[in-house]
This record gives structure tokens, C-alpha cells and sequence, in this order.
């Protein structure tokens, strides 16, 4: 496995775009991660419009925050730990990695989406060092689970059901990356007594196929009392 860290700022601009006129996931409103004046300035905007101010915005937001010296900073971690936590997700999803190259895009907005097709995962840049490790490791998860399990999953549960299951898979991590995580990973509020149970059948058995059976059965009942 291959990791490369990128800057792209109309990349990262658009990221802004999306997150502040998108609707909402997992109970998490985007916009709500940035002050109001900018909100003011994206919010309801056009792509174009949008676009206009956060070109200049982000070019001074990039030496403030020393966006290629972070570049540089991830570049080296992620070459340390790449063939460890390529060996890991294996190990514990029983898959190989689904592909050799990845692509880290750094960017200044507090959401952080991936593309599967392309192997690009975003990275935010005022979060700790650490924490991009765990990040990386989170969509990892997905990208797995994408490739080798969805049409399975999806032979039973609805596209909003499997979201919620993916999202919810990724609470082993903690268990399975000890060593390689500085910090732990949180998951989201709504998923909470889903990634519980998950990870109580996860360490009685500590087999992923087993897991993403048994998370196809109850997703149901925890998404049915959750909505």
C-alpha cells in the first residue's frame, strides 16, 4: 500500500461548498463547524459564488495554518506507518487491501469525505498529527467494507441501513490498531449502542465476516429506535 499526501485547494474549496449546503448525516449539520460570517459567505451560495471567496480565503488560511510544512509532516508519518497498518487491516478484515494507492488531500474545513474510486481520502489540517493516523485507519474500514462486503449486506438492508452499519464497523478499530493509534477513534453520537453491540460479538469472536453478518441482523432494530 501506497500513501500520498496532496494539497488541492479547489479540491479543498469545493469540500467547503459541499459540507455547508449538503443536507446533514448522521445527525452532524457541517455547517455548524464554522463561524457565522463564514457561513454567511457559503451557505446557499452558488458553486461559483462560493468559489469567488473561498480562493483568496484559503490562500491566506494556508500560510497561516503552514499547510506544506503539515504536508510534509503526514507525508513522513504515513511513509513510517503504511505497511504496518496495510498488514493490520488485513489481518483483521481477513481481505486483502482493495488497492495499492491511496491519496491523502489536506483540507482546512473540519469534514473530511472519501472517494472510493479514486482511493482519495481527506485529511483536516488543524486536527493532531495523530489523529490522521486514525482517520485514514476509519475510511480504510470503508473502503474494505465497499469492496468486498456491500453486495452482500445489501442483499438485506436498505442504502440508508448500510450506511449506518458501515459507519458503525469501524468501532473495532480501537481493539484492532493498539500500537498503532495514539488517540482513540469516537464514532458518531447516533451510532453509539449499534458500534457497543458490535464490538461486544467482535471480541467474542474476532472474525469480520462473523461481524458483518451479525451487524446485518440487528442494524434494523437500532436504526428503527434511533429514528
Amino acid at each position: 500500500m501506497n500513501i500520498t499526501v496532496k494539497i488541492n485547494a479547489h479540491e479543498d474549496a469545493l469540500n467547503w461548498w459541499h459540507a455547508c449546503n449538503g443536507v446533514a448525516r448522521f445527525g452532524v449539520d457541517w455547517k455548524s463547524r464554522i463561524s457565522p460570517s463564514l457561513q454567511r459567505r457559503i451557505v446557499g451560495k452558488t458553486q461559483e459564488q462560493a468559489l469567488h471567496f473561498l480562493r483568496p480565503y484559503l490562500q491566506k488560511l494556508y500560510k497561516q495554518v503552514d499547510i506544506k510544512h503539515k504536508r510534509g509532516e503526514l507525508q513522513t508519518l504515513f511513509r513510517e506507518k503504511q505497511d504496518r497498518i496495510a498488514e493490520r487491516m488485513e489481518h483483521t478484515t481477513g481481505k486483502k487491501i482493495c488497492r495499492k494507492d491511496f491519496t491523502i488531500l489536506l483540507t482546512t474545513f473540519p469534514r473530511c469525505p472519501y472517494d472510493p474510486a479514486k482511493g482519495i481520502i481527506w485529511s483536516y489540517t488543524e486536527r493532531n498529527i495523530a489523529f490522521s493516523i486514525v482517520s485514514f485507519v476509519h475510511e480504510l474500514n470503508h473502503f474494505q467494507v465497499l469492496y468486498y462486503f456491500k453486495k452482500q449486506i445489501r442483499k438485506k438492508l436498505s442504502e440508508s441501513q448500510f450506511e449506518d452499519l458501515k459507519e458503525a464497523l469501524t468501532v473495532i478499530n480501537n481493539d484492532a490498531f493498539k500500537g498503532i493509534f495514539l488517540v482513540a477513534e469516537q464514532g458518531y453520537p447516533s451510532h453509539m449502542d449499534l458500534r457497543a453491540d458490535l464490538l461486544r460479538h467482535w471480541r467474542r469472536n474476532k472474525n469480520f465476516s462473523k461481524l458483518i453478518a451479525y451487524g446485518t441482523k440487528i442494524t434494523p432494530k437500532y436504526m428503527k429506535k434511533m429514528r
